[in-house]
């Protein structure tokens, strides 16, 4: 586990994207007014993925800025 920013980082983005599924699949309706109804799960998977994916920016960052070090 030489990456563990990018092991988390890649965790982080599944789970967004699950709680993603879950909710358009099970969570997400219209009630008998035409109101979208909507469960936690569609701000979780935001904040799981958009965490998810500065993860993974952060881990490039950080690799450029080694390689950039090193020369």
């Amino acid at each position: 586990m030489k990456h563990k920013l990018l092991w988390f980082s890649g965790l982080l983005l599944i789970i967004g994207i699950a709680f993603g599924y879950i909710e358009i699949t099970y969570y997400q309706y219209l009630d008998e007014k035409n109101v979208l109804i909507e469960s936690v799960f569609l701000p979780l998977s935001m904040l799981f993925v958009f965490l998810g994916a500065l993860g993974v920016f952060l881990f490039i960052i950080r690799a450029i800025w080694l390689i950039l070090k090193k020369t």
